[in-house]
């Protein structure tokens, strides 16, 4: 890293925060006019020159003014960035949001969106197959029963059984006894063919209720397979950087893809990961930043949950969103 004199930082964070703003190439004479510095456009203009010299600033074929680098971000995120406050509106929505939890991560990454205006993202960690705790069979009609599994992960699965035949209330309560002698302490992965054999013989004539019943339970056991979360795709759209369609085809196919972003999400450590531009080892992100933070949630898992957009984005906002939005899930 070229070592900057201070006149030369404050130069460089000018120039970045009012690409991030206005999304054109800034000029000397701009910096100038708004009174951003006490020294003449020439002044700025030689600064300007001298960091484009060391990497840091770059000149479009169409434009005298310049824009940042891959490198100007990076020491601009590293050392130059302050944390900008978010407004009692936004500030309103996230913590609305952290809190309604109905729809899995869809609200809190609504949220997320809906304040730094980049499409969210969430990977949520996958939690070990649950050993069962109780399982309780609700006698509805001759034709309809419930099937209740509490598991150790606390959570109580409920699942709607139609058997092949007519089953009575003595029936389902034997079929109980046996399944919570034979089943509960186990987990998925415990729970044999052998175990199947066994309850069908002790059922008998009821044998054809057993595997439709313990499949529904071998699945209350198990946890979804992580995945990657995404909300706000169309908020892409709205960034002139996504104006190709070949640039938004190659992002849609990352998303889908997810290895490559998850293998990202999953090297982040610290307070805040921010990956930009080739940073994030695809190309199709190469023009694209990603800010992740990890968070801990719910029985000991952790949660990354972040923001994509253009390397122009404004990190400030996005960092202070994270960090709100962090602070409310760790605090439940």
């Amino acid at each position: 890293m070229h070592n900057i004199s201070k006149r030369q930082q404050e130069v460089l964070r000018a120039v970045i925060e009012n690409y991030i703003h206005q999304g054109e190439p800034v000029g000397s004479k701009s910096l100038a006019h708004f009174g951003q510095f006490a020294v003449s456009p020439a002044t700025i203009r030689s600064e300007m020159a001298e960091l484009e010299r060391a990497g840091y600033l770059e000149s479009p074929h169409t434009s005298a003014g310049r824009i940042p680098t891959h490198s100007g971000y990076r020491l601009y995120v590293d050392t130059l960035m302050g944390e900008r406050p978010l407004s009692r509106e936004e500030v309103h929505r996230i913590r609305e949001h952290t809190f309604r939890r109905e729809q899995g991560y869809k609200n809190v990454l609504l949220a997320l969106s809906g304040v730094t205006k980049y499409t969210s993202i969430a990977f949520i960690e996958q939690l070990p197959s649950s050993r069962i705790l109780r399982i309780s069979l609700m006698f509805i009609d001759l034709h309809n029963f419930m099937l209740v599994t509490l598991t150790g992960h606390k959570s109580a699965r409920v699942r709607h059984i139609v058997p092949e035949r007519g089953v009575s209330v003595a029936t389902l309560s034997r079929f109980e006894q046996f399944l919570n002698e034979i089943l509960v302490g186990r987990n998925s992965n415990d729970i044999t063919s052998h175990d199947i054999f066994r309850l069908e013989a002790i059922m008998e004539e009821n044998a054809h209720l057993v595997r439709s019943v313990v499949d529904c339970i071998v699945e209350s056991c198990d946890t979804e397979e992580a995945k990657l979360q995404v909300e706000g795709l169309e908020l892409l759209l709205e960034h002139a950087e996504y104006a190709r369609s070949q640039r938004v085809r190659d992002m849609m196919r990352l998303l889908r893809e997810q290895n490559k972003l998850a293998s990202a999400i999953a090297a982040a450590n610290g307070d805040i990961t921010i990956y930009i531009g080739r940073e994030n080892g695809d190309t199709a992100l190469e023009d694209s930043s990603l800010v992740i933070k990890k968070v801990k949630i719910d029985q000991g898992r952790t949660a990354a949950i972040g923001a994509i957009g253009p390397c122009r984005m404004d990190y400030s906002k996005v960092v202070a969103a994270l960090r709100l939005l962090a602070d409310g899930l760790e605090g439940q």
